[in-house]
């Protein structure tokens, strides 16, 4: 199970604001670092985090992860700048939740022979299905777009992954942070979560965002408590406890 912090949008349109997150994170035991492309027309310059930020940015940016033995990757919207990012030896894709029909940028991506992580926040069971079907070189995101606890539905990892026979990731959008270690016993092939800084600036992603200053914490804790889940056959271990032993009951 890899965890993925993702940066999304959280810079901003700052270059200096970016580049301290991705120092930041390179100095913790996440195993993979995003940013967030969004479609063209979003990129208007109304507001900071509609201010594109420069190829040299992200060039310098997997570079960097890399250098860590990190792995980088692109939550992109735009077929165009698929090419590009590829020829940064980019690792992996993801795509938002409201793309997972855009057959173009699917079909674009698959031909890059990197693992396409597709998020699922607004799609039904039968959309996932069919596109299951569709696209192999995927991984799917189980999230959901809204703070309501009962719509956090970790039960649907399973049954996202027993129908499509796919690997299923989870991706928090939840306030409540602790529900990341309630999803390890649904065993995730990865987990994603959003970080921000500690500025007084804005965040587009802020309450299910993770603070930098706790996400070596939360990932450690993650990569420990996966542990506990074990491979589910059951197997004699001798008399590793005895009843007789104070504070232990059998």
């Amino acid at each position: 199970m890899k965890i993925i912090a993702e940066i999304g949008l959280n810079h901003c349109g700052s270059i200096k604001r970016g580049m301290e997150l991705v120092v930041d994170l390179i100095n913790t035991s996440v195993d993979a670092i995003t940013f967030q492309v969004r479609e063209k027309e979003f990129y208007n310059q109304t507001h900071p985090r509609k201010y594109e930020l420069p190829f040299s940015f992200y060039k310098e940016a997997i570079e960097i992860i890399h250098k860590e033995n990190k792995l980088a990757g692109i939550a992109i919207a735009q077929v165009e700048k698929v090419e590009i990012f590829n020829e940064m030896r980019i690792d992996f894709w993801k795509t938002l939740s409201w793309d997972l029909n855009n057959i173009d940028l699917q079909n674009k991506l698959q031909k890059t022979n990197k693992n396409v992580f597709v998020s699922t926040g607004v799609s039904s069971m039968e959309e996932i299905l069919e596109v299951s079907k569709k696209l192999n070189k995927i991984e799917f995101i189980h999230t959901q777009l809204n703070y309501s606890l009962e719509d956090v539905n970790l039960k649907a990892i399973q049954t996202i992954r027993e129908l499509t026979k796919k690997p299923v990731a989870f991706g928090l959008h939840s306030k409540e942070h602790k529900v990341l270690y309630t999803t390890l016993g649904f065993e995730p092939s990865a987990l994603f979560f959003y970080v921000k800084d500690n500025t007084d600036g804005e965040h587009p992603d802020d309450e299910h965002a993770i603070s930098i200053n706790d996400v070596e914490e939360y990932s450690l804790c993650l990569k420990e408590i996966s542990l506990s889940i074990g491979t589910g056959i059951k197997r004699a271990l001798g008399n590793v406890l005895h009843p007789e032993d104070d504070n232990v009951s059998a």
